[in-house]
Order: structure tokens, then C-alpha cells, then sequence
């Protein structure tokens, strides 16, 4: 009875044990999911107590026998039912603490990089069965449920997605091989040879995150090696992708890299005594772990030699095969892995150019095959092109400068030019029949990739440059092509192809015009965008576009700025601001009035990059004589616009634009009302820079980048300003103010056109400020900054003041 009694209690405490786990875990979920604020300490304790209990053994307790349990004698013992549903609520216990984790890892990341020395080893002794300490990386190195492990590799995963743990670890590094030997001189049995981290009593915060990388992956992949389970194999590959999409591995051994594939590669070769179904699942994981450590920063160089060797062909040639098999799935899986690999590897995918064209989409598609393989197929082509153009991949999030995107092509000149005829006579009309929509949206973003060195293998041949424009011209001239994402890829590509020299610009703004009216808001983006650039280049041609079609665009451009959709009214103002400046006004020029009020208006609403394109278009329109004449009473109200911007804005790229506006507008003698305050304005954030060592708490890192070039745009600005001859007792009384501010910047700009300084982010920031300042406009503004001191009657304070500004001056006396 005493026994029964004693069994009815242990089980009781463990049961209440259990529920009040349970609630914490609960609780913590939804504390992470509440828009509390938590403290540091807060989110290192959840973290700590939520890891000890994920590495919870089933068999702890409070015992005095040295192994955490008491003595039970046989008939207390529980049976082998009550044993099983224990381990069951355990496991399930342990795995609810892994999915905590991982649930607050999605709803805010960045919080929890603070607790990650609580979650993840630094050391391989951590990883050890009887080792104190606790992590997520030991559950998958040591826990028996298969459910557990896979809790835990996805939590791992959640802790290293999203930009913010790619932004953390971007410091991390090691150096040197992390080897570390047990006692005897050997590595732990359980793990890979040379497998953990050198101890050191103290390490920086990068050394210690490089640590973290570089065991928790080769634990991962140890144990993607023993794993017998399917869905914790999948968890695992997940894990491991999100490492390496996360890690620079640039910053780590070149070894770590080879590595990983060679892990990755291993547990393919051995998929074929799994089952049809768990070999499915496995694969497709593996293929998602093994395009992402292809694509890896650093990965590049790191593997290079290596892909280019024999020793990598199996794995090469594996793909290849599955790209060619026959489950739709897999062979989409194989061609990401090999889009990975032609894009980084340049050298490796001219290796293998013959294997690679079979795959291309003319025999792919005239095999019948799955329309999503017939898609990857075209994708793979167009990464194929690009890569071995020198083009790689490319963005379209601002303008295209057509000669800068070409780096040296990676194949010879008649090569490239076989490769890019077979493309435009073979594969690209394949592309362009096919029944699928997004087969023929790749097969348009082909034409993304051409680039000066494309131009350069076609030397004079005309024809064949006049067919590449037909393609997205014949999307967008004829009424056909019902699919507004086909479309929207046509405009894309025009928007590329329009910095070709042999571009009828007339046609193209035709067909660009009746995209710009197209229902679809998702076709309307890229055609604002591919408007924006066809101004920028009508801005450079000598044979520019006629006064009708220039009064077309700009009536599409206006109307455009004026729309609710960012994308669309940002490349709408970039646009306008290239009509203004490539367009000679007269009174007949009826748009310009209202694409002034549509640039005034864009300067303060909109995102951030309207606002900075505004800014742009208002230079263009203070610096073209001819509409000023038009319309010279703007020039007051759009300097004090700009005042507003450079002094309240709180984003750093808009202030700079503002202020190489309103330098531009000095330049031209637009400042007549707002001098004075243009000056005081600017001394005043000059000095808000200088003496705030965070000018904005609320900034964003990006914001912070530009400050450099913020300081210097300000100052060429500020002498661009006080270069205008002009004396006014309140300018000196401006100075007198902000006169260490203004001294310290002169000192600065000074060094920098006397080739002194050598501070690297300072000139960098100087030669891209505009308008450019010499040393002859330097010392006009230092001779009128002198006159406006000593204007009035100067004291002893404003003479020695003025002596301090004319002793910067390169050729200059003052009285």
C-alpha cells in the first residue's frame, strides 16, 4: 500500500510537471505573438528555460542518487503502458518547446540574436550526450524521437531565415579550421572528424558567431548523415539551406563549402534503399540544401576549383541526369540546382555547355514535357546567357546604365555568338509558341540579358539585333497575348533592350504608350519603368523624339504621378524630370506648367523614392534655362520646398537629392528669395550631423550609410550657395552662428581638392556630390563668406573670424 501510495504521488508530480510546462510553453507563444515590448533579459530567459526544457530527458527528477532519479523498488515500478504514454507526453513536451522557439523566431527574429548563445554551441563539447550544457543543435545531435529532432532542425531553421539574421551574421568569421580533440587526442565519436571550435576564455562577438556557424552545420550535416527518418531528414535539409543562405562564407575556411555539397551529395548517392515516398521527400530537400551552398556568399570562390575538377563531375552529371528524368517534381528540383550552379560558377558551366544545351528548351519541349519543367528549362537559359555574357543576373529597381552591367563574357567571342544565335533562332521561338504563360514569360526575360559584349560578338548584324526588338514588340503591337504577365515581361525587356543603339525610339514609345493604359497594374509597373528609361536615353541621343511624342509621354508621365501606386509614380517622376532636361520650352509648351505642379507635389508625398526622384526632376528643371524663362515664378516656391526637405526629411537619400538640388538651382542664381535662408538652413543641419552622434534615433541602418555623403553633398552644396555673389548683414550673422561647423567643412573640402585627405568614405563622397566644386569656385565663396562678415561694422571677433576662412583659401587676400 505504502508503495502504491508513493507510485500515485511520483506520478502525480510528474503529470503537474508536465501541465505546468505545457501552460509555460503555451504562454510563451502567445506572449511572442502580443505587441509587448520584451526586455533583454526577458527574451534570454524564455529562450534558456524553452532550450533546457527541449533537452529535458524524460528520466529527470529530483533523486539524490547522483543520476537526477530515486530508487524504486520493482513492484513500484510502472507498467510498460504508463512508460509509453510518459515518453509520448515527454516527446511531445520537448517538441512543443522546439516549436516555441521557432514560432518566436518568425514573429521577430531579430529579437532573439541577443539569446542565441542560450540556443545554439559554440564549442563541440556542448554537443555531447552528458555534456551540461544545452542547445537546439544537441536535441538533433542527441535525442531519440524522430519528432523532437525535426521540432528542433526547424527551429534552427527559423533562428538563421529573413534579412535580419543574414544582417547579424554578416560580421561573423573564422579564419582558421575549427579542429578540436577530446582528451585522448581524438574527436568525439559521434561526430564528424574535426568536427567543433577552438575554447578560448574570451572572443569577439564575430568569432564567436563564426563558431556558431560552423558547428551547428557540421552537426547538421552529421546528423543529415545518420538520419533515418524522412520528415526529420526534410527539417534538416531545411536547416542547413538557411545556414547557408545566412552565413558569409567568404568569411570561413574555403573547405566548409566543399564540405557541405560533399554531405549533401553523400546522402543523394545513398537515397536508392529508401522507400519510393521517403526518397521523394528526402531529395526534394536535398536539391533545396544543395542550390543553396552553390549560391552561398563566398561560394564563388570557395568552390570554383573544385566544381571545375573531376572530383565534382559525379555530382555535376547527377543532376543533369535527374533534370532529364521523367517525375516532373525532381527534374524541376534538378534544373534550380543547376541554374545555381551557372550562375555562380561561371567556369564550371562552360565545362559542361554541350550537356547543359540538351536541356535547353527546344528539346525539352518538343519532348512534351511538364509545362513547370518547360518553364525551368527557359529559366535555366536565361541564366545560362547571362552568366557566360558577363551579364549575370540583374535588377530593375532603378536605371539601367546599359555599358556598366557587362563584365568580361566567360566565353570567346564566336562561342558567344553561336550561343546567342542558337537562342534567338532556336530557343527563343520555342519559348515564345508555347502553351504555357510562364514559359513564355521566361523566355522574354532572355532578352534582360543582353549586354555590350552580346552587341560586340554581333559586330554590324543588324537583322539579327532587329529580331530580338520584334519579340517584345509583337507581345505588346498585337492583341493576342491575353496574359497580363506576359505582357508585363515584354515591357521588362524593352526596358533593357532600349539602351541598344540600333532602338527605333519612336516605335518603342509607341508600343510602350499603349502599355502604360493597360488595366493590369501588374503590366503598368514595368511599362512605367520602361518609359522612365526611354526618356533617359532620348536625353543622351542627338536625334531625339518629336515634340508630339514627347507631349504624349509626358502627358502619361504626368497623369501617372498622380496615381496612388509607389512603384509607378517613382519611375513616372524619374521619367518626367528626363523630358525636362532633354526638351528646349517656349509658351507653347502647355505640359511643362503641369509637370512642375506634379514634381512639387511628388516631393513630399509618395515613399522615399518618389520623393528622391522628385528631387532629381526639380534639378533638371532649375538647370534648364529655357523652362525657368517659362515659368521662373516656381523657382521661390520649389527652393523652400527643397529647404523643407534637406532640414525635416528623415530619410538620409532624400536629404542628399534635396540638397544636390538646391546646389544645382544656386548654381543657376534660382535662389534670389530664399539665399538667406538657404544658407542658414544648411549651416544648421551641418552642425545637427556633426555634434549628434546618431541624428536620428530612429534611423535606419540604410539611412546611416549615406550620411558621409550626406555631410558632402551638404558642403558642396553650401559652397555652391555662398559662391553667388552676394553681401547681406544676415548671411554674416548666419556664419557668426555656425561658424566652427562651417570652418570644419571648408577644412574638409579643402583637403579634399588639395589631394589631402585620406580618409577613403570622404572622397568617395566628394566625387560623387554634384555639381562639382574647383578650387576657383572654393575661393569665391571663401572671398564672399569674408565680405558678408565684415559687411557691417565688423568687431575684432568677425575680423579674426574672417582671417580664418581667408586663410583656407588656395590664391586669396582679404582687406
Amino acid at each position: 500500500r505504502r508503495g502504491a501510495a508513493a507510485t500515485e504521488r511520483d506520478e502525480g508530480r510528474a503529470e503537474a510537471m508536465r501541465r505546468c510546462w505545457s501552460a509555460f510553453v503555451e504562454f510563451v507563444v502567445r506572449w511572442g505573438m502580443s505587441s509587448e515590448v520584451w526586455g533583454v533579459g526577458a527574451r534570454s530567459g524564455v529562450c534558456e528555460a524553452l532550450t533546457r526544457l527541449a533537452c529535458r530527458r524524460d528520466d529527470e527528477g529530483d533523486g539524490e542518487d547522483g543520476e537526477g532519479t530515486s530508487y524504486k523498488p520493482p513492484h513500484a515500478r510502472e507498467s510498460d503502458e504508463n512508460i509509453a504514454m510518459c515518453e509520448k507526453d515527454a516527446c511531445d513536451l520537448r517538441a512543443g518547446a522546439c516549436g516555441a522557439l521557432g514560432a518566436l523566431a518568425r514573429l521577430n527574429g531579430k529579437a532573439l540574436h541577443g539569446a542565441w548563445a542560450t540556443m545554439l554551441p559554440t564549442s563541440e563539447h556542448q554537443l555531447r550526450e552528458k555534456s551540461v550544457s544545452t542547445s537546439l543543435v544537441k536535441v538533433i545531435a542527441c535525442d531519440s524521437s524522430a519528432k523532437v529532432r525535426g521540432a528542433a532542425a526547424n527551429a534552427t531553421m527559423a533562428l538563421f531565415e529573413g534579412p535580419a539574421s543574414r544582417q547579424y551574421l554578416a560580421i561573423a568569421e573564422r579564419r582558421e579550421a575549427a579542429t578540436s580533440a577530446g582528451a585522448n587526442g581524438a574527436a568525439s565519436s559521434s561526430l564528424a572528424p574535426g568536427f567543433g571550435a577552438r575554447v578560448r576564455s574570451f572572443s569577439a562577438l564575430s568569432t564567436t558567431l563564426g563558431d556558431m556557424v560552423i558547428i551547428t552545420l557540421r552537426a547538421l550535416l552529421s546528423a543529415l548523415s545518420r538520419e533515418k527518418n524522412a520528415q526529420c531528414a526534410r527539417e534538416l535539409c531545411k536547416a542547413v539551406a538557411a545556414l547557408c543562405d545566412a552565413a558569409p562564407f567568404d568569411r570561413f575556411p574555403r573547405d566548409l563549402l566543399r564540405e557541405t555539397v560533399d554531405s549533401i551529395h553523400a546522402k543523394l548517392v545513398h537515397l536508392s534503399a529508401e522507400t519510393p515516398s521517403d526518397r521523394s521527400t528526402i531529395q526534394s530537400a536535398l536539391f533545396g540544401a544543395l542550390a543553396s551552398a552553390l549560391s552561398a556568399r563566398g561560394a564563388t570562390r570557395a568552390l570554383n576549383e573544385y566544381l571545375s575538377s573531376d572530383s565534382s563531375s559525379s555530382m555535376i552529371y547527377r543532376m543533369i541526369s535527374h533534370a532529364k528524368g521523367e517525375v516532373a517534381g525532381s527534374r524541376c528540383e534538378a534544373f534550380s540546382v543547376l541554374r545555381a550552379l551557372v550562375v555562380h560558377h561561371t567556369g564550371a558551366a562552360t565545362l559542361i555547355g554541350d550537356e547543359l544545351r540538351e536541356l535547353f528548351p527546344s528539346a525539352v519541349c518538343a519532348s512534351g514535357a511538364d509545362d513547370r519543367v518547360c518553364q525551368a528549362s527557359a529559366r535555366l537559359l536565361t541564366d545560362y546567357l547571362g552568366s557566360v555574357s558577363g551579364s549575370g543576373q540583374v535588377r530593375d529597381d532603378d536605371e539601367v546604365d546599359f555599358g556598366m552591367i557587362a563584365n568580361t563574357p566567360a566565353l570567346p567571342s564566336e562561342v558567344l555568338r553561336a550561343a546567342w544565335t542558337n537562342a534567338i533562332e532556336s530557343q527563343l521561338p520555342t519559348c515564345a509558341l508555347h502553351k504555357s504563360a510562364l514559359t513564355r514569360v521566361a523566355g522574354l526575360n532572355v532578352l534582360t540579358r543582353v549586354n555590350s559584349n552580346v552587341l560586340t560578338c554581333f559586330g554590324s548584324d543588324v537583322r539579327t539585333l532587329d529580331s530580338l526588338l520584334s519579340m517584345p514588340h509583337s507581345v505588346l503591337s498585337g492583341s493576342h497575348e491575353s496574359v497580363p504577365a506576359v505582357r508585363a515581361a515584354a515591357c521588362r525587356a524593352l526596358g533593357f533592350l532600349i539602351y541598344l543603339p540600333c532602338v527605333n525610339l519612336e516605335e518603342t514609345a509607341a508600343a510602350l504608350l499603349i502599355a502604360a493604359e493597360d488595366v493590369s497594374k501588374s503590366v503598368k509597373i514595368p511599362a512605367m519603368w520602361s518609359l522612365a528609361n526611354l526618356c533617359a536615353v532620348n536625353a543622351t541621343r542627338e536625334n531625339r523624339l518629336c515634340d508630339d511624342t514627347v507631349a504624349s509621354l509626358a502627358k502619361v508621365l504626368i497623369a501617372s504621378a498622380a496615381e496612388q501606386g509607389d512603384k509607378v509614380r517613382a519611375s513616372a517622376t524619374r521619367g518626367i524630370g528626363h523630358l525636362i532636361a532633354a526638351s528646349t520650352f517656349d509658351t507653347s509648351h502647355e505640359w511643362l506648367h503641369k509637370a512642375a505642379q506634379s514634381l512639387a507635389s511628388c516631393l513630399t508625398t509618395g515613399n522615399a523614392k518618389t520623393q528622391w526622384n522628385a528631387c532629381l526632376g526639380v534639378a533638371a528643371l532649375l538647370q534648364n534655362d529655357s523652362a525657368m524663362d517659362v515659368g521662373a515664378y516656381w523657382a521661390d516656391f520649389i527652393v523652400r520646398m527643397l529647404l523643407l526637405l534637406v532640414r525635416d526629411a528623415k530619410n538620409f537619400k532624400i536629404r542628399l537629392h534635396a540638397a544636390a538640388a538646391l546646389a544645382v538651382g544656386a548654381r543657376h542664381e534660382r535662389l534670389t528669395l530664399a539665399y538667406v535662408d538657404s544658407v542658414s538652413v544648411l549651416t544648421l543641419s551641418l552642425e545637427a550631423l556633426e555634434i549628434q552622434s546618431t541624428a536620428f534615433e530612429s534611423q535606419s541602418a540604410m539611412d546611416f550609410k549615406y550620411k558621409p555623403a550626406l555631410i558632402c553633398q551638404m558642403t558642396m552644396t553650401l559652397v555652391s550657395v555662398l559662391a553667388v555673389a552676394r553681401v547681406d548683414g544676415a548671411i554674416g550673422d548666419a556664419l557668426k552662428k555656425s561658424h566652427a561647423i562651417t570652418l570644419s567643412t571648408y577644412q574638409s573640402l579643402r583637403d579634399y581638392l588639395d589631394g589631402g585627405s585620406s580618409d577613403a568614405r570622404v572622397v568617395a563622397s566628394f566625387k560623387t556630390a554634384v555639381p562639382l566644386v574647383n578650387k576657383a569656385i572654393f575661393d569665391t565663396s571663401l572671398n564672399n563668406i569674408v565680405a558678408n562678415l565684415l559687411a557691417t561694422q565688423p568687431s575684432s571677433s568677425a575680423r579674426a573670424l574672417a582671417d580664418a576662412f581667408g586663410a583656407l583659401a588656395f590664391s586669396f587676400s582679404h582687406p
